[in-house]
């Protein structure tokens, strides 16, 4: 999905928006509820690595698209 919308990102926009939102939950999830010390390190390296990318969808799409975050989040 994160690809086709890419494709034509004015139309889907909403699509990596939302997949932000999901990546920053999982980032806070797995740091508050210790998900590194009971699975591993790899899932706290995949935390890290989701950070920069959740917050690029949540704080970079708003900026190039000039569109509010309620707009993005409600698909209009």
């Amino acid at each position: 999905m994160l690809f086709l919308s890419s494709q034509d990102l004015e139309k889907y926009a909403s699509f990596p928006y939302w997949n932000g939102i999901v990546r920053l939950v999982f980032v806070v999830a797995a740091f508050t509820l210790d998900f590194g010390g009971s699975a591993g390190t790899f899932v706290a390296l995949l935390a890290l690595g989701d950070l920069p990318l959740a917050l690029v969808a949540i704080f970079g799409l708003p900026r190039v698209l000039n569109r509010s975050h309620v707009q993005l989040l409600t698909n209009r």
